[in-house]
C-alpha cells in the first residue's frame, strides 16, 4: 500500500509522467547523485519533483528530504502545492531553529510520518553554521530554482561533506 501519492481528483499533465519516470531512472543510474530537471516556467517542475519524491518514498528509497528554495514565499507555495495535490508528503516549512526545536523536528520526522523540511537557503546556511543537522539527517536534498542558489553551492557542498 502506498504511503503517499496524488490525491483523488488530481493527476499529472500528459507530458509530466514521462519526465517523472526519466527522473527516477536517472536517479537510479547515477546512484542517487545530482539529477537536474530543467523545464520552462509554468510546466510544473515542482509537481514533477513531488511526484518523483512520492514514488521514491513509496519504494522506501527516501525517508527524509530537505527541500531548499530561494525565497520564503516560494517555500510556502511549494509546501502548499504538496499538501494540496499529494497525501502523505508531510513537509515542515521554514522551521524555527533552536536546539530544542531541532529535537522536536527530529521527532516529528521520525515518528509523525513526516517526509521532510522545506526551507530557504538562508535558513539552511544557519543550520550549517550551528551544526543543527548534518547530511545524515536526510536521504535526499531537492534544490528548487537551482539557478538562484548557485551562489550558495559551497554551503551545499559543505553540508554534503559533513558525513
Amino acid at each position: 500500500m502506498d504511503v503517499c501519492g496524488l490525491r483523488e481528483g488530481f493527476r499529472l499533465r500528459e507530458y509530466q509522467e514521462p519526465i517523472v519516470n526519466e527522473t527516477l531512472k536517472e536517479f537510479e543510474e547515477k546512484a542517487r547523485q545530482n539529477v537536474f530537471i530543467s523545464l520552462p516556467q509554468g510546466t510544473g517542475k515542482t509537481v514533477i519533483a513531488l511526484a518523483a519524491l512520492s514514488k521514491l518514498v513509496n519504494d522506501n528509497k527516501v525517508k527524509k528530504v530537505l527541500v531548499l528554495i530561494p525565497r520564503r514565499v516560494l517555500v510556502n507555495q511549494w509546501v502548499d502545492k504538496a499538501q494540496e495535490m499529494f497525501y502523505g508528503l508531510g513537509l515542515m516549512k521554514n522551521p524555527t531553529l533552536s536546539k530544542e526545536s531541532v529535537e522536536n523536528i527530529r521527532g516529528w520526522l521520525k515518528y509523525a510520518g513526516a517526509v521532510g523540511i522545506a526551507m530557504t537557503m538562508q535558513s539552511f546556511k544557519n543550520i550549517i553554521k550551528k551544526e543543527y543537522f548534518t547530511e545524515k539527517d536526510f536521504d535526499m536534498v531537492i534544490v528548487d530554482e537551482a539557478a538562484d542558489l548557485v551562489i550558495s553551492r559551497d554551503f551545499i557542498e559543505g553540508f554534503r561533506m559533513s558525513k
